[in-house]
């Protein structure tokens, strides 16, 4: 039901994977990909109408995992590729519960405690169901000593969501070295034999401008609650923006800094003590994992199945006694399913309870764990006390006082009017503004698209020898510009 409902639905984020692919197919694959606002509009040129999407999160490689359906229609292809992803969830379902020899009630459970994100992943077209497989399924192979092809599995779900790199830090902490340089060289490998097809340029781009932002959590609204993620609570509290964040409770981005790293240094430390524990190797897996959605920026409802992973793995402990096991399976319930629009009203920090309960499940699996805890071992947070905080990027210089639109991407100006471009799910629209100042001159900056440090420029005017006009995606997700000026001395 669910699939064909999902092709007279929007094309939602399938769009991302379908469209590049296309574009690829048809040979006007570049740079510009990684773009949203002309990423929209060479898609509203297709003659695709009521959509609104970001390739930006993406790694490159994606495109050509999806080139077998970009030959067909959208909707169709959405609907074959929904069913190509069912049909790998019901396997990975399948062999998590033969391996690690789960009663068949608890698979029958996964879609009620995970139905949400099973909904919303058919809907959008998705591939954490592509995902759900390889990270599943690579574990599976690793455990039966196959490492070649778990390692094949891992470096593909990398090249597909960058988050599965916490197998690196499995590996790393099991000093299963010979594993280690096999999953490096066949994630060199997969690279290299894109590069015919995708070229040097947007690896470039992609790793050197794109993926250290993607790191911070930039990508769309930074100050989404919808993230759920402790860096977006702490940078809500402590980092004000006249846009974005006009109400925070302190305007302390230092500290923001400090607490987020504390926090991370946290998590990873409790994941690598747990690493030194006796314990099965596919426990340490699923620590792993939690660890990884704990200290992402981002999150969403869509990587919430991935918990299907601990629950199967952990579930001798889990099932220990029907009172543990309710706990359990109610937590992850309220986790996939909670709207967040209950909590939307209630002040800042109680509005991230999905936060909250992914926490208090990471820290029961350590309970169950056990790991040795010594007292200076906490010591090590004090590092998040003495690294520099890059300040530069809070500056307030907006131009605008609100948000006009998430998505602007040119500006004119021209009779004491300002006229600013932006694209919305009605496709490229344009809307005029009176200024606050007579335009006497108005003079093109060069060289347009300037790239600076969590900062992208593709357009720069100096207005009357006196203000710098620009776009700018600092301090928001990338190409996600607004207006901010800069008044010369």
């Amino acid at each position: 039901y669910f699939i064909v409902r999902s092709a007279a639905l929007p094309i939602g984020d399938f769009g991302n994977y379908y469209y590049a692919s296309k574009f690829l197919l048809h040979g006007r694959w570049g740079t510009w990909i990684y773009d949203p606002a002309s990423f929209n509009l060479a898609i509203y040129s297709e003659g695709q109408r009521n959509f609104f999407l970001n390739y930006t999160p993406v790694p490159p490689l994606s495109a050509l995992l999806y080139l077998p359906f970009a030959a067909f229609d959208a909707a169709v292809s959405k609907i074959l590729s929904n069913s190509v992803n069912a049909v790998l969830l019901l396997f990975s379902l399948h062999r998590l519960q033969a391996y690690f020899k789960v009663n068949l009630w608890l698979m029958l459970l996964v879609p009620v405690l995970f139905f949400t994100p099973i909904r919303n992943i058919v809907y959008e077209g998705q591939s954490y169901f592509l995902l759900l497989f390889l990270l599943s399924e690579g574990l599976i192979r690793y455990l039966e000593q196959e490492k070649w092809v778990a390692m094949l599995l891992w470096a593909l779900s990398i090249h597909l969501k960058v988050s599965p790199a916490f197998v690196v830090l499995f590996l790393l902490f099991e000093k299963d070295w010979k594993a280690l340089l096999k999953l490096a060289t066949v994630t060199v490998l997969c690279l290299l034999a894109s590069l015919p097809f995708l070229g040097t340029s947007t690896w470039t781009n992609y790793s050197i401008n794109i993926l250290p932002r993607l790191f911070n959590g930039e990508i769309n609204n930074t100050y989404s609650v919808n993230y759920q993620s402790m860096q977006v609570l702490l940078k809500t509290l402590f980092v004000p923006d006249l846009m974005h964040n006009p109400a925070a409770w302190f305007n302390n981005p230092v500290t923001y800094h400090r607490l987020s790293g504390a926090f991370n240094i946290l998590i990873y430390g409790i994941a690598a003590l747990c690493a030194f524990t006796k314990v099965k190797p596919e426990i340490k897996y699923c620590t792993w994992l939690m660890c990884a959605m704990l200290v992402s920026g981002y999150g969403n409802s869509f990587g919430l199945l991935l918990l299907v992973i601990p629950l199967f793995c952990l579930h001798t402990y889990f099932t220990a006694s029907k009172g543990l096991f309710i706990t359990i399976a109610v937590a992850l319930f309220l986790i996939a399913n909670l709207p967040l629009s209950w909590s939307a009203s209630l002040p800042v920090p109680l509005q991230f309870p999905r936060l909250y309960l992914l926490i208090a499940l990471f820290f029961t699996c350590v309970f169950f764990i056990k790991p040795v805890l010594k007292p200076y071992y906490f010591l090590t947070l004090f590092f998040a006390f003495i690294i520099p905080a890059d300040l530069k990027k809070y500056t307030q210089n907006y131009f605008l006082p609100r948000e006009e639109n998430i998505l602007t991407y040119n500006f004119n100006l021209q009779d004491d009017s300002l006229a600013i471009l932006y694209f919305d799910d009605l496709g490229p629209q344009q809307k005029k503004m009176a200024l606050p100042f007579h335009t006497k001159k108005v003079t093109d900056l060069k060289p347009a698209g300037k790239v600076f440090p969590h900062e992208y420029i593709p357009v720069s005017k100096l207005v009357n020898d006196s203000i710098i006009i620009y776009l700018s995606d600092r301090n928001r997700g990338i190409g996600f510009y607004t207006l901010r000026y800069e008044l010369l001395k």
